[in-house]
């Protein structure tokens, strides 16, 4: 039985690791009933879910985190799981979070890895997810890959089929969509706070990018 579920939890993170959905689900097929522990903590069943699931996610983020994903992106997604199960009152939603949980960070991995990208645009990409609010800076993004300035924006635009500008918008919109869903938080705040210097430009851009304004997104997800 240890065996089978060493075995098992092997086929489940490299399956994450590749972001590959459909070995994903035959592994999950297979992890049923193996990693039942119930008799550790017999008259606390709630919590001992809760200690797997955070077990689990940790075991997810490494998984992404091997499988080449930035770490802007690791962190919102492990941080977001841990706020849910510790706010989760019951087994059954627990259990959906256990599937919830593989799923998203399958499909992180298949959205976000930077996987056959050379290691140069593995770097700039990570410092542009961590330095998304900085003002852009060619010259500071290429001394921290240690290469020329052009060499490297024909390089990213190459690998990537975006421009570092075009890049760094991207990042900052997906996170002013996170902070759009606090209804408390003005729109010029998120602005700033993504790296817009002007709230009008981060308009333009997020339409851009969203096809509708800050305040239609917002509206949307009422």
């Amino acid at each position: 039985m240890i065996e089978l579920r060493y075995k098992t939890q092997k086929e489940l993170m490299h399956a994450v690791q590749m972001g590959n959905k459909s070995k994903l689900k035959e592994a999950l097929l297979k992890a049923e009933g193996l990693f039942d522990f119930s008799e550790r903590l017999p008259n606390h069943p709630l919590r001992l879910m809760k200690n797997q699931l955070i077990i689990v996610n940790t075991f997810l983020r490494i998984a992404a985190e091997d499988g080449k994903v930035p770490p802007f992106y690791l962190h919102h997604i492990s941080e977001k799981f841990a706020v849910q199960i510790e706010r989760i009152e019951s087994i059954e939603a627990l259990n959906k979070l256990y599937h919830t949980m593989f799923e998203e960070y399958c499909n992180l991995v298949k959205n976000r890895a930077v996987i056959g990208y050379s290691l140069l645009i593995q770097q700039a990409v990570s410092y542009l997810s961590m330095h998304y609010s900085e003002p852009f800076s060619l010259e500071r993004i290429s001394e921290h890959c240690h290469t020329h300035p052009a060499h490297l924006s024909r390089q990213f635009k190459k690998e990537t089929g975006m421009t570092l500008t075009a890049f760094m918008n991207k990042r900052r919109i997906e996170e002013a969509k996170l902070l759009l869903q606090n209804e408390l938080t003005s729109i010029d705040l998120i602005s700033g706070y993504v790296g817009f210097n002007d709230a009008v430009y981060f308009a333009s851009v997020f339409k851009k990018f969203e096809g509708m304004t800050p305040s239609e997104f917002r509206n949307s997800k009422k």
